[in-house]
């Protein structure tokens, strides 16, 4: 290997590293949120694990259509703003 096809692999190496450096950090922050969520469910609105189970099952449905493009982020926020004037955007 050269010089030139080293430095080609180190920098393909960097992206990799970078690459899974910010999925662990963005799963992490997923982590965290779920967590966050779940606590004010459980103590502001006394969910229990049955609620809290669909909650979340829910959660994945909606997640689900939207990686296989059947709703978009902007739809749902257009359509909270509609139905109860409430902005995701802000």
């Amino acid at each position: 290997m050269n010089r030139q096809q080293r430095r080609k692999a180190k920098k393909q190496n960097k992206k990799k590293i970078t690459y899974w450096k910010a999925k662990g950090a963005m799963l992490n922050m997923v982590d965290v949120y779920n967590a966050a969520v779940a606590l004010v469910l459980r103590d502001k609105h006394r969910f229990g694990k049955e609620r809290m189970t669909k909650f979340f099952n829910d959660i994945g449905t909606v997640l689900e259509d939207m990686d296989n493009d059947l709703i978009s982020i902007k739809d749902i926020q257009e359509t909270l703003k509609e139905e109860i004037d409430f902005d995701l955007t802000k």
